[in-house]
């Protein structure tokens, strides 16, 4: 058996190293972008729900709701799971995974005012009354109920 030529052990070991940093960036970009995508998905069934409240649809914004939740539920256990735990370990990346974390877990509590918001917006549209109408008995207090109920 003839030994190997040192230019071919050389373009191997840099073939490797070549794959190994792609698989490298591959798998830190692919989780980020997946979090980034279920943050975005999130939003837009949210701002879905906006709309179809201000239609006066409370099961379509409802089902919105639901999806929003499906999106930040999986983006909040791509963050806390292992390859997030992973990553903000990592010194480089540990910025960026820190920046993935906030997002998810501000979706997360986005998406849980957006579900109480759901849950009581029957009872408040019905006490406030067809638009146009003022409550009698408490004038001036309209200004403290959160703008969603106005």
């Amino acid at each position: 058996m003839t030994p190997m030529p040192v230019a071919s052990v050389r373009r191997r070991v840099a073939l490797t190293l070549v794959a190994a940093l792609v698989l490298f960036a591959v798998a830190v970009a692919v989780p980020l972008g997946w979090t980034w995508w279920q943050g975005n998905q999130a939003r837009a069934s949210l701002e879905k729900a906006l709309v179809a409240l201000q239609d006066e649809d409370v099961d379509e914004a409802r089902g919105h709701v639901e999806d929003a939740r499906a999106y930040a539920d999986r983006g909040v256990a791509t963050r806390h799971g292992v390859v997030g735990t992973l990553w903000r370990n990592l010194p480089i990346l540990a910025p960026a995974a820190d920046d993935a974390v906030r997002m998810a877990d501000a979706v997360d509590d986005l998406t849980a005012v957006a579900e109480e918001g759901i849950a009581i917006y029957p009872a408040a549209h019905r006490r406030r009354g067809p638009p146009g109408h003022q409550r009698q008995g408490r004038p001036g207090h309209a200004h403290r109920r959160p703008r969603l109920l106005r």
